[in-house]
């Protein structure tokens, strides 16, 4: 059963629908990843994995996307690893909080 906003296919306030329930999942899987990112880099005491094989790196990133992958690759050896959850976790918490915002308060 289409949604009532849907009623004709491709109407803007469909797109708008789409885009807000879009917005809304990236904020839920960002959210909670982004703070656990930050207390871990904030709390320090646990002791970081060994690296991952090469294989399972060029997985992941080609999962998670190539430029991304790209960069956390150059940046990884430059940046101590504290200092990059941080960033990471900053980032992806900043981007959930502007997901939130759109989805919740923009038409």
């Amino acid at each position: 059963m289409p949604w009532p906003a849907c009623s004709s296919r491709g109407s803007a306030a469909c797109r708008r629908a789409g885009s807000q329930i879009f917005r809304l999942v990236v904020a839920l899987v960002l959210l909670p990843l982004g703070l656990w990112l930050l207390a871990r880099a904030v709390r320090g005491r646990t002791a970081d994995r060994p690296p991952l094989p090469r294989r399972a790196v060029l997985a992941l990133g080609a999962a998670v996307g190539a430029i991304g992958g790209y960069l956390g690759a150059h940046l990884q050896p430059q940046i101590p690893e504290r200092a990059l959850r941080i960033l990471l976790g900053g980032l992806a918490t900043a981007l959930a909080g502007l997901y939130l915002v759109q989805a919740t308060f923009l038409p």
